[in-house]
């Protein structure tokens, strides 16, 4: 029995061996199944037709029409739906860069004949309502700058039911109703619903006024917008105000930066913004794709023209990062070129010292280690992982880190600045600067000049 085990084994090894010959030398190789073909023609003529029919520009949309056509063929041997979608969406962009069209594959977006019911409606608005309160509907910081400065950051304007945001708002806008100048911080936020857009810019104005427009691509129709009190519960804010910008601030975003530019109501700092100026509305395509397609442009009532490519210019530019403190330094200036108060002028000049702290190089080893050693009271300063410190002597042995504004002047904590001085007859000075410009000077112990 074992023989007839083995000889079998043997007989099948050979078999297969030949048959793997037989391919080799026939060139052939096992088929592979064959892939399903997707249904481009109509995900293709479907997009043609929603782009023909609601582009913003619609020469520019028969221009792209013609691209889908001529690319057919490539499409054709796309067996990825994803693919396919970003495929579609880079040619469209290769005809005109317009940061608003996008495709994508999403089965679920639109089912024929399983509309949702209004139970599953309401469910769907609560999830979105519970979302967008976890996120303060955007309203990410709220707080009150040293010298009695606003600063309300929003990273977003994506809230569809605007009388679900409006008492967040209004709360936001309430906190700092009361500050000198206010900062508008929308360095992170992408847009979204263009009447949020208007709640926030009616703030702004104490009557109703026209601030943008929008114009349908295909009907060329103009629907005018003004601002509305009626919807601020009765809070107008006419403080100085300051727009942040980045490259990431984008449509919606971009639009309150322009209207309020262009209204002379704001100054914007900060980077030129994305350049995305048409309104866009999501469209089914065939075959589970969807198309979001810019259908109308925005036209600044002033202006005659929008942000569209080339982004909102700011009025002072400034790298993202630093366009806060920018801003601040602007109010200061403005704030100094005002006063008459020489203790008032010490003290917006301290704040500014403050305001570059945080941006300034560290300075050369060598110049902080002149610097180390005891002072009168028991005051000494030492250095920490290259970087120093002081230890104050009248307030228990207390230590801080001395953040530098520049060679010799230090930032200690929010109402004191540290300065070292050498001076003839006392030596090396530590002087402590305090916010109201009052002075209070400790020399080092055996200072010897070098």
């Amino acid at each position: 029995m074992k023989v007839l085990l083995l000889v079998f084994s043997s007989l099948l090894v050979t078999n297969v061996a030949k048959a793997q010959t037989t391919y080799e030398v026939l060139g052939q190789k096992p088929v592979k199944p064959a892939q399903k073909k997707l249904p481009v023609e109509a995900v293709v003529s479907s997009l043609i037709l929603e782009l023909q029919q609601h582009y913003v520009i619609p020469e520019v949309g028969t221009k792209m029409a013609r691209k889908l056509k001529s690319q057919l063929s490539t499409y054709d041997t796309i067996t990825s739906h994803t693919k396919l979608a970003a495929e579609l969406e880079k040619d469209l962009k290769s005809v005109y860069p317009d940061k608003h069209l996008y495709v994508s594959y999403d089965p679920d977006f639109f089912q024929p004949g399983k509309e949702k019911t209004e139970a599953e409606k309401a469910e769907n608005r609560n999830r979105e309502l519970v979302s967008l309160k976890e996120q303060n509907f955007m309203f990410t910081d709220v707080r009150i700058l040293p010298r009695n400065i606003g600063y309300v950051r929003i990273n977003g304007f994506f809230v569809n039911r605007i009388e679900d945001a409006r008492p967040t708002v209004n709360a936001a806008f309430r906190f700092i109703e009361n500050t000198k100048a206010l900062i508008l911080d929308l360095r992170s936020n992408g847009g979204g619903n263009p009447k949020m857009v208007n709640l926030v810019e009616s703030y702004f104005f104490k009557d109703s006024t026209h601030i943008n427009n929008f114009q349908d691509g295909s009907s060329n129709k103009i629907k005018k917008i003004f601002t509305n009190p009626a919807i601020t519960g009765g809070l107008t804010l006419s403080m100085p105000l300051f727009i942040l910008t980045g490259k990431r601030t984008f449509s919606g975003a971009e639009a309150m930066s322009y209207d309020l530019q262009q209204l002379n109501r704001a100054k914007v700092v900060g980077d030129t913004t994305a350049g995305g100026g048409h309104l866009t509305r999501a469209f089914a395509l065939k075959e589970g794709f969807v198309a979001e397609i810019p259908y109308a442009d925005s036209v600044n009532p002033y202006s005659g023209k929008n942000w569209e490519l080339t982004g909102v210019i700011p009025d002072v530019a400034s790298l993202g990062g630093d366009a806060l403190i920018k801003a601040q330094e602007l109010i200061y200036q403005a704030e100094l070129s005002k006063t008459l108060s020489d203790r008032e002028k010490a003290t917006i000049l301290w704040q500014i010292d403050h305001l570059k702290a945080s941006h300034v190089n560290q300075p050369e080893i060598s110049l902080l280690k002149k610097y180390c050693g005891k002072y009168e009271g028991g005051s000494e300063v030492f250095l920490i992982d290259g970087a120093l410190h002081l230890k104050n002597g009248e307030m228990d042995g207390d230590i801080n880190k001395l953040i530098p504004i520049n060679n010799k002047s230090f930032v200690w904590d929010e109402n004191i600045h540290i300065e070292f001085e050498e001076n003839v007859r006392k030596g090396l000075v530590l002087k402590f600067i305090f916010m109201g410009g009052h002075v209070r000077e400790k020399s080092k112990i055996d200072w010897r000049f070098r």
